[in-house]
């Protein structure tokens, strides 16, 4: 069948010195009948608090993973997806509606279709009238200033840049 197993040599069994067995014997008997002692005593008012703490947890989680812009005058516009906040981020900053576009994230679907933003360059572009240049997919963030910013990428790059997903104010 198995060649490995076929080839395992078992020693002859032994018998234990009488001594010895009985030592094993007392042993378990002394340890069969201690009490058992409780190593996790939990009170109602730590199980309450801890219960109280995980519902807190998961509240602030999902207001991380999602919030709305503090500062509506600007929208930033990445040109690739970056943890640079400051001032030298890769893209431009852009006025809120003053194209009509009702999000940030037409906002600045305006910008990469004028071709101001493209692929790979950090620093905007001259625009290009002549053509309509392509739109990535892009997402609206929170940055920690408060200003909404769009990325390019998929539906998980805020999640990636430990930043909060855009939603609209009501």
């Amino acid at each position: 069948m198995n060649d490995a197993l076929d080839s395992i040599i078992v020693p002859a069994s032994r018998t234990l010195p009488t001594d010895r067995a009985q030592h094993i014997k007392r042993a378990l008997r002394q340890e069969r009948s201690r009490r058992p002692t409780r190593r996790w005593h939990v009170s109602v008012p730590v199980a309450v608090a801890a219960a109280g703490v995980g519902l807190a947890a998961t509240g602030a989680g999902f207001y991380i993973q999602s919030s709305t812009a503090s500062d509506t005058s600007l929208v930033r516009c990445y040109s690739q997806p970056s943890r640079d906040f400051g001032k030298g981020f890769p893209g431009t900053s852009v006025a809120l509606d003053v194209t009509g576009a009702s999000s940030p994230t037409q906002q600045c679907a305006l910008v990469w279709r004028d071709g101001i933003l493209r692929p790979g360059q950090p620093r905007p572009q001259d625009p290009d009238t002549s053509r309509t240049a392509p739109v990535p997919a892009l997402q609206a963030c929170v940055l920690p200033n408060g200003m909404a910013a769009v990325f390019p990428g998929d539906d998980g790059v805020c999640e990636k840049l430990s930043r909060p997903t855009y939603i609209p104010p009501q």
